[in-house]
């Protein structure tokens, strides 16, 4: 596991060229989901995060997958010893997901418009009756809350 946080670190350090097809300010997020594969693919399409590093050990029961983009860094983890917390809760297992991350993001109709190109459902965008910014929310393949704001 040490090998993976320093290579993490590593990956967190370095950054592409590549611009993302909608700004959002930088961060890292690292999820427990239940197939790194299609966890991966959905995110790579998202962000347009590119695939930095993938550790698999079979053995040690876990398949790690290090995306990034100039601006994001996500750690998507596979591990033997997880559960989906809608299934029920097995000894000594880690649960898999979060309850939802956000991004702030420049232009919110560049984010739509990105988004339903990749026919990602929308199901409504808020407008806070104090400020009239919008946000909204998206979820990925195991039904994580994604949360997008002006």
């Amino acid at each position: 596991m040490k090998n993976i946080l320093f290579l993490f670190i590593m990956c967190a350090s370095l950054a592409s060229v590549a611009q993302p097809a909608f700004e959002y300010t930088p961060s890292f997020s690292a999820i427990v989901v239940k197939n790194v594969n299609v966890s991966s693919t959905w995110y790579q399409s998202v962000f347009d995060l590119k695939v930095r590093d993938h550790m698999k050990d079979e053995n040690a029961g876990y398949n790690v997958m290090i995306l990034e983009s100039p601006t994001f860094v996500m750690e998507l983890l596979e591990l033997k010893k997880s559960y989906n917390p809608k299934e029920g809760k097995a000894a000594d297992m880690r649960a898999q997901g979060l309850f939802k991350f956000g991004f702030k993001i420049k232009n919110i109709d560049d984010c739509l418009s990105h988004l339903a190109k990749l026919k990602i459902s929308v199901p409504q965008v808020y407008t806070d009756s104090k400020t009239n910014k919008r946000n909204f929310l998206i979820t990925d393949p195991d039904g994580n809350l994604i949360q997008f704001f002006e």
